[in-house]
């Protein structure tokens, strides 16, 4: 009895798992721990990110659509014009409009981590900076 409750124990862990894996909130989650692990300022503007991720995985969403608006309201919350959120859609259209080319401003940064900074190293020749 045992090894068929464990078993069915697993089978709907498995379940779950692979019905979270298709659900408009497995985006969410990732791309909460992206900004969680990746964002430069650390106090998150002074956001509490935590509960963010709580309140955007507590919700349901009708669609993938609904869900998308609620993580890009989540991350205008943060205040920074570089932060943002793109649909599979908005990407690969972004892609395919810079697919083989390099774009940007023309400088290489470097942040120092120790100090909570971000510092020019490099201006490219030619380019708009």
């Amino acid at each position: 009895m045992a090894v068929s409750g464990a078993a069915l124990a697993a089978t709907e862990a498995s379940e779950l798992e692979s019905t979270f894996e298709d659900s408009p909130k497995a985006v969410l989650d990732q791309a909460w721990q992206i900004v969680n692990h990746e964002y430069v300022d650390s106090s998150f503007n002074y956001i509490d990110w935590q509960a963010t991720r709580q309140d955007l995985l507590g919700r349901e969403y009708s669609s993938r659509e609904a869900a998308y608006g609620a993580l890009r309201a989540a991350l205008r919350q943060l205040n920074d014009p570089y932060t943002r959120f793109l649909s599979p859609t908005e990407y690969a259209d972004l892609t395919d409009q810079t697919s083989g080319e390099v774009s940007g401003i023309g400088v290489r940064l470097q942040r120092d981590n120790q100090a909570g900074t971000v510092m020019v190293t490099e201006i490219s020749a030619g380019s708009p900076a």
